[in-house]
This record gives structure tokens, C-alpha cells and sequence, in this order.
């Protein structure tokens, strides 16, 4: 059967291939060039579709304009693909390459309202440990009135967007998901060698483009050789010092949980304070380390955990890289935050010293000394001591990255705790065994006031002379 066998057909197929192709295949002639690491673009410089406007009422913006959704929303993962706009793009070095978008909520005050869109990338894997992407996918913001870097996925665990892209052409997508979210720039970067700086993203030149005849176009007014490449972050030395990578299966729990001989105690509290700060003032909204200037306050209740043997601090670093070394000491006293009467707690008893590097964006722990943690309610102290840069311990709101207090014990100990639950008590004779297990380990040194878990000026006084008589063996 040949179609000149139906001569009706001929103005129909002939009428099809005359219209435009659909939105998912409309998009420009551009593809982006990869160098250095980096890919940078600005949004609006595509073939627009659906109900994508170019607007340029918004201060702030780069190059002619930005993007907005001014169509209805579609929050549906079945309704997303309205208004496909595509991008090409050329990997030349193969990676793990994170994807940003400078955006802004160009409608409204609310953080949470016209702040995202939909993303997709045609190509590419998923990178192990990275959030998966599958089709259309969600990316947010959570800032107002302020163009932004911040590009996550997920709801309130704000996961990177991360690909590994092969060498040669791929394709990503947006289409419109919030009423109002306005897109100004898009970024890829290998971010295993590329740091990224959200300042820097505002000027940086924009990535050369080919034309489909082959022809390269330099967008930019200056001559993009005498551009230096992008530093490359290594930040950290190769050398840590109790600091451990903590695989991302081990985030913090929501709530305090206790399986086999693990427990994982959630925090009571946890702000930043200045060194030397008056009372009332702590920051409870961020948890940053800087050296000799800002401490972190993190408050557990061990009033009813049974003894254990081991105990280490899980916690996860925020966007940007630092290294340098931390002390963590018992605190004077748990009045805080609360308790503006009160100075802030000061540093009393070490418990344990850690060196880096600290990568951004990971979750690492370090140990502490378990036979000096109180089973009372306690606070530590997170202290930089050395090193230029802040170090972030992220606090998330889903409690995700939060600082979380790892302890360990004998197989009865889960169940021992199940039991003391609610009762302000454990099991004593279990206690007992084992306290005397540790007070004969270490030797005269400790007092008998620790066996009850209790605090006050003795179990201090016993804390120092342990100290003491450590000191005075080595």
C-alpha cells in the first residue's frame, strides 16, 4: 500500500508536517558548551513555550531579562510538561555536574508560594548517594524578595540536584509548576572540581553556544580566553582527625530511636552563641562553628538512657567547604535558651578534640569520650579553634541534618531502654554491672557519684580528677 493510493490522505500528512512541533521539541538552535567545569546561560535566551513570559520589571536581574510562569499552577507530577522549554548543552569532561538556577518569587511575600518549577533532564544517570531524578521533577527555593542560588529538591530535606552527565550532547527541560516563579539564570557545574559561589554566578561570563551550522558565538562583551578558569575547591587536608564520613542512610531521625544496641537521640535544643555573649542572645535559626568567635549549644536528655559504652556526634556540614580543628566539652549548666536570666553555659569538661577537613553538604561523626557523658540532661559545646572559614552545622527544620547524639551499649540495652521509658529509670542492676565494669577501668580516679548518673559538684569534681590523673599518666 502506497499513500498515492489515497489521494485524500495527501493534503492531510502534508498539512501535519506544516505545524509546529510540540513543546517538548520546540526549543532553540543553541547548544551550551561546557569549559573548565562550568556551563552558565541565561534562561529567557530560548524559544519560549506555553506560558513562559520574558519579563524585566524585577531589579536585580541579569542580561536582558528572566523567565516567569504567568500560567496556573501545576502541582501535579501528572500535570507537569505545560510549557516544555528545552536546552542543549555539550559535556567535554564526563562527571557528576549540580544544577542551579537563579530564581526569584516574583509574586507575593510567602517563602513557600511561587518558588518553584519543574525540571527534567532527557539525559544523564542517577549519581549514588545523590537524590534520583525520574522525569519531571520538583526544584525550590525558600527565599523571598532576593534572587537565589538555591536549587533543592525534595520537601523539607532540600537534596542537591546532581547528574552524572557523559561526554557529548544532552538536553535538560523546564516547564511551568508555581504562578509566579521567575527563572533569571541556569548552571551546571562538576562540583567535585569546580567550587561554587553564588556572588561570583551573578557576573560570571556566559558559557559560548554552537549554531546548528557549526558556527560558535561568544555571548559576552569581552573576550572569553582572558577569563580565569573557575578555583577549583580543596579546601580540606587529606588528614582527619575523628572525623568519619557517615553514610547518608544514617541522618537524623525525627524522633529518638533505639534498634539492637543503637541508640540515636534526637535533639532537645541547639542554637549559636558568641563566645563571651550576654544572656537571651542565641541564634537558633542556624548552627555555625567560628573560630575563637562563635560556639554551637546542643542540648540531649540522657536522664533515661541506660549505660553505654561508646558515644560519638553525628552532624552535617552546610554549602560551603572548611577545615581547621573543634573541641566539644560538657556545659555548665542546660538554662538556655530559655533561661534568659542566665549567662550562656561555658565549656567545662573535654570530651573529645576532631581535625579536618569538612566537605559541604556531608554528614560526618566523631567520637566522644562515653565515660564522661552524664545520663542527665546535658549540654556540649561545639568549639572551632583554628581555621579562616565558618564551619555550618546545618539544623533542618524535618531535623534531617540536625546534630544527632549516637550511643551504644550491650545487647540488652535497646530493650533497657524500651523499659525505662516514661519511668525516669532503668534497670539498675544492669546499671550497676556495668558501672562497676567502667569504675574499675578507670581506676581511682573516678568518683562513686557517677554510678547514679547524677551531677552536681561531684560528678564535676570527678570529671576534673579523671582529666587529672589521664594527664598526669601520659
Amino acid at each position: 500500500m502506497k499513500l498515492a493510493d489515497f489521494p485524500i490522505l495527501l493534503p492531510i500528512v502534508c498539512l501535519v508536517m506544516a505545524l509546529p512541533l510540540s513543546n517538548a521539541l520546540a526549543d532553540s538552535n543553541q547548544v551550551y558548551l561546557e569549559e573548565n567545569g562550568y556551563i552558565h546561560f541565561e534562561a529567557e535566551d530560548a524559544d519560549l513555550q506555553g506560558e513562559w513570559e520574558k519579563n524585566a520589571t524585577l531589579a536585580g536581574h541579569t542580561g536582558s531579562g528572566y523567565l516567569e510562569w504567568a500560567g496556573a499552577d501545576y502541582f501535579s507530577e501528572d500535570t507537569a510538561g505545560e510549557g516544555t522549554t528545552t536546552y542543549h548543552f555539550t559535556i567535554e569532561t564526563a562527571g557528576n555536574y549540580e544544577f542551579r538556577w537563579r530564581s526569584r518569587i516574583a509574586k507575593g511575600d510567602s517563602n513557600t508560594e511561587s518558588n518553584d518549577s519543574w525540571l527534567r533532564f532527557d539525559t544523564g544517570d542517577n549519581v549514588p548517594g545523590e537524590e534520583p531524578l525520574y522525569g519531571w521533577t520538583k526544584v525550590y527555593m525558600g527565599e523571598s524578595n532576593v534572587w537565589s542560588w538555591s536549587a533543592r529538591t525534595v520537601d523539607q530535606q532540600a537534596r542537591n540536584v546532581r547528574q552524572y552527565l557523559s561526554e557529548g550532547e544532552h538536553t535538560l527541560a523546564i516547564s511551568g509548576r508555581s504562578y509566579g516563579h521567575a527563572i533569571d539564570r541556569i548552571a551546571l557545574y562538576r562540583y567535585a572540581d569546580v567550587s561554587f559561589d553564588p556572588g561570583l554566578n551573578d557576573t560570571l561570563p556566559l558559557s559560548r553556544y554552537q549554531l546548528a551550522d557549526g558556527t560558535t558565538i561568544d555571548p559576552n562583551p569581552i573576550v572569553y580566553s582572558n577569563i580565569p578558569e573557575p578555583e577549583t575547591t580543596e579546601p580540606v587536608p587529606l588528614d582527619r582527625l575523628n572525623v568519619d564520613y557517615i553514610t547518608v542512610a544514617s541522618n537524623a531521625q525525627s524522633e529518638t530511636s533505639c534498634q539492637g544496641n543503637t541508640l540515636r537521640l534526637s535533639l532537645a535544643e541547639a542554637a549559636s552563641v558568641s563566645i563571651g555573649n550576654a544572656a537571651g542572645q542565641y541564634n537558633t535559626d542556624e548552627l555555625v562553628l567560628i573560630a575563637d568567635s562563635q560556639q554551637v549549644l546542643l542540648s540531649y536528655d540522657l536522664s533515661e538512657v541506660p549505660v553505654f559504652s561508646t558515644a560519638s556526634l553525628h552532624y552535617s556540614t552546610g554549602a560551603e567547604a572548611s577545615n581547621g580543628s573543634m573541641t566539644i566539652h560538657l556545659g555548665s549548666h542546660n538554662n538556655w535558651p530559655d533561661g534568659e536570666s542566665a549567662e550562656a553555659p561555658s565549656a567545662q569538661v573535654l570530651i573529645a578534640d576532631a581535625q579536618g577537613g569538612w566537605e559541604a553538604d556531608k554528614r560526618y561523626g566523631t567520637n566522644l569520650d562515653a565515660t564522661l557523658l552524664p545520663r542527665e540532661m546535658t549540654t556540649i559545646i561545639l568549639s572551632a579553634t583554628t581555621g579562616s572559614e565558618s564551619l555550618a552545622l546545618m539544623q533542618a527544620s524535618d531535623d534531617i541534618t540536625a546534630p544527632e547524639l549516637v550511643l551504644t551499649g550491650d545487647s540488652s540495652f535497646c530493650s533497657t531502654w524500651e523499659a525505662g521509658l516514661g519511668t525516669g529509670a532503668v534497670d539498675n542492676e544492669t546499671t550497676d554491672e556495668v558501672e562497676s565494669e567502667k569504675s574499675e577501668e578507670n581506676a581511682e580516679g573516678q568518683s562513686e557519684s557517677k554510678k547514679s548518673g547524677g551531677g552536681g559538684v561531684m560528678y564535676w569534681l570527678s570529671a576534673w580528677l579523671l582529666v587529672a590523673f589521664r594527664r598526669r599518666r601520659v
